[in-house]
């Protein structure tokens, strides 16, 4: 039980970007609350990021938390636009400064935090997390194998592809344990809709999400005589030619556009919700599924990583159904099937399965098992050599880059 009881770290970027830095903060409060060493290693703006999109630093997510310790340093431009490898050298100094060797440290999703696991090889347990379906995760599994001791599939899916994109991974070092999330309160509302109501919720964007595939699937449903109310939840760069897809096809008075909302009052619109509408062309495992499915709301979803492999679960039966993607015939079919389920039948099917799947606390021990089976560290491996680090070319490029992106937003002109 030696890995179990390292302490646990996680090296995250500075930004909230959605499900990966949600799940991280989320794992390391649910690993503090239950007695776990938890340490956050990220970087702290001196003042927002060009780059931050007004999002919240990751900080802002577990400072409330005092069991977790925040390993920081302040940055500014000199990070933000730095190179690689100058970002990898401030993570790695953070984790040597303050965590012995031998804990279990937890990548985000950004190369440079991954190259934490090249230079330090041999020093920790380094553990990469595979978020998504998706050639981002693919290579960054293949390009650090050789440094990562364990490799986290949040789907069947992801670790069956990374397995036959690579042939020479050591296939008992690969594990699928889905992401988890706390589940919420459950108040669902189980009185019949005067009409369908149907909801989504993430990014307003074509690439991954199919966005646009929302309008085809609205007037289908109006032309099958479907009396239905759409709400899409979310923001994005393509919300505005969303909207005008949504007017052409005569649906204003079919849907609305709520806006990004807080947690808590998505969670309310899932709950007033018979289903939610999933379009995307691949996932890893959708956040807003579970949080649905936790709300006892419905989901109709396209066959994508992760989702797949929990609909022969018998308490998928009546609150979720799949469709091939693209097929927006057979997504409104979905729709219509679900409307056919007693609301309190399909709540209760859909939080049962939430609680049997993703609780957070579920994901929390999947991962302390395979931190124990994880193989120990050879004690005839040799230190890693210290990747070299340029700081005069980071700190000028960085400078660079900084001056022109700061002359292009003071005159308006592009960057």
């Amino acid at each position: 039980m030696l890995n179990r009881n390292q302490p646990i770290v996680f090296i995250c970027h500075p930004y909230h970007r959605g499900g990966v830095t949600r799940w991280m903060a989320d794992m390391a409060i649910e690993c503090a609350d239950n007695g776990m060493d938890v340490s956050f290693i990220t970087v702290v703006p001196k003042r927002p990021f060009y780059s931050s999109g007004g999002r919240e630093t990751l900080v802002s997510l577990v400072k409330h938390h005092s069991n977790i310790k925040l390993l920081t340093t302040t940055a500014g431009w000199e990070f933000e636009f730095g190179t690689p490898a100058f970002k990898t050298d401030v993570y790695s100094r953070l984790l040597q400064k303050n965590i012995s060797p031998g804990a279990n440290i937890i990548l985000a999703d950004d190369p440079s935090v991954w190259a934490v696991s090249a230079q330090l090889d041999g020093q920790y347990n380094f553990i990469g997390v595979l978020h998504a379906d998706e050639n981002h995760y693919y290579d960054l599994a293949c390009q650090f194998d050789s440094s990562v001791r364990l490799l986290v599939c949040v789907s069947e899916r992801i670790k069956r592809n990374l397995l036959s994109r690579n042939a020479g991974i050591d296939s008992s070092k690969v594990v699928t344990i889905s992401c988890g999330i706390p589940l919420p309160v459950f108040q669902p509302n189980t009185a019949s809709n005067k009409q369908l109501e149907i909801i989504y919720v993430g990014r307003i964007t074509q690439y991954q999400k199919r966005v646009f595939d929302i309008p085809a699937v609205c007037v289908t449903l109006k032309e099958q005589g479907v009396d239905f109310n759409m709400s899409i939840i979310g923001s994005g760069d393509e919300m505005q030619q969303l909207q005008i897809m949504v007017q052409e096809s005569g649906l204003i008075d079919r849907v609305n556009f709520p806006g990004w909302l807080q947690k808590e009052q998505i969670f309310e619109q899932m709950r007033q919700a018979d289903v939610l509408l999933l379009t995307s062309d691949f996932e890893g495992m959708p956040v807003a599924v579970m949080e649905a499915l936790s709300c006892g709301c419905g989901v109709v979803s396209t066959r994508v990583s992760g989702v797949e492999d929990y609909v022969s679960s018998p308490f998928a039966t009546g609150c979720l159904w799949l469709y091939e993607v693209g097929d927006v015939q057979s997504a409104a079919s979905c729709l219509v099937e679900s409307r056919r389920i007693l609301p309190v039948q399909k709540a209760k099917q859909a939080r049962s399965l939430a609680e049997t799947e993703f609780g957070i606390q579920h994901c929390r021990r999947r991962y302390l098992d395979a931190i124990d089976n994880m193989r120990p560290i050879s004690e005839t491996k040799l230190p890693a050599k210290k990747l070299p680090v340029n700081h005069t070319y980071s700190l000028l490029l960085s400078f660079s880059r900084y001056v022109r992106l700061s002359l292009a937003t003071k005159f308006k002109t592009n960057y």
